[in-house]
């Protein structure tokens, strides 16, 4: 503080001279060979160390978008890297054991409150006292989904304890099942209905997607199902939810609720004459 309070002392007073010297240049008239000062400027030099430029290069590989993002960022232009953030001690309980199976460099997937209070501790004190840093305990006594069951832990954690707030526990040194709770609960249950009505001839493999069922089960897999998994692999939490497994839920009462009435009628689903279809399927020259 008392730094920037000198720097900014600094400046006020390079100012005023700058202005009072243009003034007397120009009550001279003299301003042709008026020349201007260079002024300071106030910045930190911050180097990167060889192991952080390792994860930079390693990552602009295999991660492009998120080292763009970063790239652009604050932290980016104070050389501020993933390792002042990431990196973890040899006794933290959130160290990767994947990441340790392609490097010694010991990380950390989850930033919590407690790294940024490394670099933040007024604003990390600030959040600690807020509503924001208790919303857990909120939505569990206003929220059904929670209070009455009605998504299971994947789903929480993904989609809602990123926004109001989670516990993180290490699980054989692994975080994050999402694939797999959106594979047995979700798409593996539809495909057996679907195979189900397939065999009894109440759907027809004749063509593909048109029928309603065939497009919703298709939309389960590459609208909700693409949604929940991509979410939460790009970190965001209300496409995980909201926009993924909460639309899942629903797609599925659509897919069991059109099953049951072919089940009980015994009647084929209607086949539709698809807009826009049937046009060339001759492939391209790909060696081109």
């Amino acid at each position: 503080m008392k730094k920037t309070k000198e720097t900014i002392r600094y400046f006020l007073v390079v100012g005023v001279l700058v202005q009072l010297f243009i003034e007397a240049a120009l009550a001279q008239g003299t301003t042709e060979s008026l020349v201007m000062p260079d002024l300071k400027e106030y910045r930190i030099e911050r180097s990167i160390s060889d192991q952080a430029q390792k994860c930079i290069d390693c990552h602009s590989e295999l991660e492009s978008g998120i080292v763009a993002d970063w790239s652009d960022s604050r932290h980016a232009h104070a050389n501020i890297t993933c390792l002042d953030c990431h990196g973890a001690g040899a006794a933290d309980a959130d160290v990767s054991v994947k990441h340790l199976e392609l490097t010694k460099t010991r990380i950390s997937a989850i930033v919590s409150p407690k790294d940024c209070s490394r670099c933040h501790p007024q604003e990390a004190s600030q959040y600690s006292k807020s509503k924001h840093a208790n919303t857990l305990e909120i939505i569990w006594k206003i929220d059904p989904w929670m209070r009455e069951g009605m998504n299971n832990a994947i789903e929480r954690r993904t989609g809602c304890y990123h926004c109001h707030g989670s516990v993180v526990k290490v699980i054989d040194g692994g975080l994050d099942a999402v694939v797999t709770n959106y594979n047995e609960v979700y798409y593996k249950p539809m495909k057996k209905l679907i195979d189900q009505l397939y065999e009894q001839k109440l759907l027809s493999k004749e063509k593909p997607l048109d029928e309603k069922l065939e497009i919703d089960f298709y939309e389960l897999w590459h609208h909700e199902g693409r949604r929940a998994r991509f979410g939460a692999a790009m970190m965001a939490p209300d496409y995980a939810w909201w926009h993924g497994f909460y639309e899942l839920k629903k797609r599925c009462m659509t897919i069991e609720e059109q099953a049951e009435h072919l089940l009980q009628s015994k009647k084929a689903a209607k086949i539709f004459d698809v807009k826009g279809t049937g046009n060339d399927t001759t492939q391209p020259d790909f060696d081109r």
